[in-house]
């Protein structure tokens, strides 16, 4: 797996801030980011995406679903990906 690049994709507002995929990640690629998200947690990010081997422990792990690892054609340095989930507009009262 090393030697190629990869993609590590954020579904922020998905992530509740539990931390299991930045201790289950080998290569200490992940960290909590310094934001909160819609839901007031502190996300995941990938911090350090030029050490990622692509192992998906963190995907794999995840009980949230909110986070996923695909293989890219970009350079490892190039490559933090996060996305937000759009909100539904809320009813004015």
């Amino acid at each position: 797996m090393s030697g190629r690049s990869f993609k590590i994709v954020v579904l922020m507002d998905r992530c509740k801030g539990c931390g299991i995929c930045i201790s289950m990640c080998p290569k200490k690629v992940l960290e909590f980011s310094k934001e909160i998200n819609n839901m007031g947690y502190n996300y995941t990010y990938p911090k350090n995406i030029e050490n990622c081997i692509g192992c998906k422990f963190c995907e794999i792990y995840c009980p949230d679903f909110a986070i996923y690892v695909k293989p890219s054609d970009q350079p490892k340095a190039i490559i933090k990906v996060s996305q937000r989930i759009p909100r539904p507009p809320q009813e004015q009262e």
